[in-house]
């Protein structure tokens, strides 16, 4: 199983973009889900990530706080997004 660290994805937000940096030394499966402050999902998605950068727009949604979780292999790393 592949772990990871914090220092392995860092997690940002750009207006209404999150961008995921990841900085893993093999190709992994990763579950990518955004959620409100409620608890409600406004984005998910599963794809295969390594040393790379995933962008995800979301424009459509209200701006405010949301959780970024990153769910590779069983091992959850969720971080807090502000969206302007």
């Amino acid at each position: 199983p592949t772990e990871f660290t914090n220092n392995d994805i860092r997690v940002f937000s750009n207006g209404k973009t999150i961008i995921a940096d990841f900085f893993l030394d093999r190709s992994v499966e990763a579950k990518i889900e955004v959620y409100n402050m409620i608890g409600q999902t406004v984005y998910g998605n599963t794809s295969t990530i390594g040393y790379s950068r995933e962008s995800i727009n979301l424009s459509e949604v209200q701006a405010g706080v949301y959780f970024v979780n990153i769910n590779i292999n069983g091992t959850n790393k969720t971080e807090k997004v502000i969206l302007k």
